[in-house]
């Protein structure tokens, strides 16, 4: 079980890298604040239900895989 773990963590890490270096590049910007918290409220929104999502069939995987 660890080894899923792991790769699911780093799967999640390289994810959440690439955002922070998307917003590092655009948060330079003085006149971006506002339009960047509209945005990251829709992504953040999105990303929650993705992540309910693959929590889901993750739990279906595992109940699968363990009966």
């Amino acid at each position: 079980m660890k080894p899923v773990f792991c790769t699911l963590r780093q799967a999640m890490m390289n994810g959440m890298g690439k955002i922070f270096k998307t917003y590092d590049t655009y948060s330079r910007k003085d006149d971006l604040d506002k339009k960047l918290l509209e945005v990251a409220k829709i992504i953040g929104r999105r990303m929650e239900k993705r992540f309910d999502y693959l929590a889901m069939k993750l739990k279906e995987m595992l109940i699968y895989e363990t009966s």
